[in-house]
């Protein structure tokens, strides 16, 4: 498919989106911004949305998009962070994909051992991370998958319907790197990265600013294995149909193609640029989710 124009996107000014998102979120259930409550880890807050949009508490089985909003707690400064991932996201997916928009979480606030940001303890227990499983949104009339983060159920699909389940994958993928540097997906497991405790990442998708603190994430291009490399290879490969060997490293061939890329979109330079690494995050998630190659 060719390119759609801007204007088939939503861009920064929702309008009557905005206003539907507020609707919508509004007849799921009484939404809570901003109760705080003390922690061991530092104040954190109990929201039951994002962006006017209801959360809820995935526990198996399937989603029901009508039940009551669940609560999850926050750093403030993460969720003023996802907050305006889930606008970026919003405004670059098709302009037929509309709100209310339903997030599926396994949760924000736990305690795991680690670190984040220098800290002890993971950042899940300072509340500065999010496991997604499901995106819902009205797509063309209809609710459907936004995005599926259960690789293990769309991966056993075939045609069309892995296909589409695939680019929308990792266009949600690419717009969550474009605020988060650690985003884990399904190619983050012991098989490839001793860190990886289990295979859990497979089912569901984490990000956090355990790295990238405030800002918004970067691309450094490292030579050694990384999950962010192989974020860029499977968008390579699946949405921009430049593949490339998918195995966590950043190499020339996978220099090549992300030039490639780059210049489809008019840009020069390498990857590793800040201006271009976003670029490139922005028309994957757009051309991920529209069903196009860039």
């Amino acid at each position: 498919m060719t390119r759609p124009s801007t204007e088939q996107h939503r861009g920064l000014v929702l309008s009557r989106r905005g206003a539907l998102a507020l609707a919508g979120a509004g007849a799921a259930g009484l939404l809570i911004r901003g109760t705080p409550g003390a922690q061991a880890h530092g104040t954190l807050y109990w929201h039951n949305e994002i962006w006017s949009q209801p959360t809820h508490r995935y526990n198996g089985g399937t989603p029901n998009n009508g039940s009551t909003p669940t609560s999850f707690q926050y750093n403030a400064g993460f969720y003023s962070q996802v907050e305006a991932w889930l606008q970026y996201y919003y405004s670059n997916t098709p302009g037929s994909w509309l709100a209310p928009i339903h997030l599926w979480l396994s949760g924000t606030h736990v305690d795991k051992t680690g670190s984040c940001g220098g800290l002890s303890g993971s950042c899940h227990s300072y509340a500065r991370a999010i496991d997604f499983n499901y995106v819902y949104m009205q797509l063309s009339g209809s609710t459907q998958q936004a995005a599926n983060c259960d690789y293990l159920w769309w991966n056993a699909q075939s045609g069309s319907t892995k296909t589409t389940h695939r680019k929308r994958y990792w266009a949600f993928v690419a717009s969550l790197n474009y605020h988060f540097r650690d985003v884990l997906h399904y190619w983050y497991t012991p098989t490839y990265f001793s860190a990886a405790r289990d295979f859990s990442h497979q089912t569901h998708v984490h990000a956090d600013n355990g790295v990238s603190g405030s800002g918004l994430s970067t691309f450094p291009g490292s030579s050694s294995r990384t999950v962010q490399n192989f974020a860029v290879q499977s968008c390579l490969t699946y949405i921009w149909n430049l593949p490339v060997t998918i195995d966590g490293y950043y190499g020339t061939n996978s220099k090549n193609a992300a030039a490639t890329a780059l210049s489809r979109i008019g840009r020069t330079g390498p990857l590793t640029n800040s201006a271009n690494w976003r670029a490139f995050l922005t028309e994957t998630v757009r051309a991920g989710s529209g069903g196009y190659t860039p």
